[in-house]
């Protein structure tokens, strides 16, 4: 279990030592635009529907059997947002589809952002995600990043 990742989460890339899943790579891309827009080459889109997000604390999606679930927690916001930075995800120069959208919490403050992963087998997995952000604010401190295995912060 993972907990407590802050900011905005672009993608998640998860890499699992067994042959049936292999390997994920997930691209979360904004809401209620074309999947093309945002979808990074390579990746899975987060959601098959371009109006994927219907509002609240929570997003949940499956991939070959790993659930993976977003959610607010804490005191800062009251929702997930999904959320995108337009030249980055359409100007083909800049090419920035895989970190230029992505969710997070409808604030400039300090939000946070819970990530849960199950259905995981036993045994070693590793897991790459992105960090980005596109709103206009000064960031003089890189968010924390807390990481759980069964309740225990490893």
């Amino acid at each position: 279990m993972l907990k407590r990742i802050f900011y905005s989460f672009c993608l998640i890339i998860l890499t699992a030592d067994f042959v049936h899943a292999g390997q994920i790579k997930v691209d979360i891309s904004n809401n209620g635009r074309p999947l093309t827009e945002g979808l990074a080459a390579g990746y899975t889109a987060w959601s098959t529907n371009q109006n994927w997000f219907t509002g609240g604390d929570t997003t949940s999606n499956t991939f070959d059997g790993v659930t993976v679930t977003f959610k607010r927690v804490g005191s800062v916001g009251t929702a997930l947002q999904p959320n995108y930075w337009k030249a980055g995800v359409q100007d083909a120069t800049i090419d920035a589809k895989l970190t230029g959208d992505g969710i997070k919490v409808n604030t400039d403050g300090a939000g946070q952002i819970e990530m849960r992963l199950s259905g995981l087998s036993e045994g070693p997995h590793s897991l790459l995600t992105y960090h980005s952000v596109w709103d206009s604010i000064v960031v003089t401190n890189g968010p924390r990043l807390n990481v759980y295995l069964n309740s225990t912060q490893v």
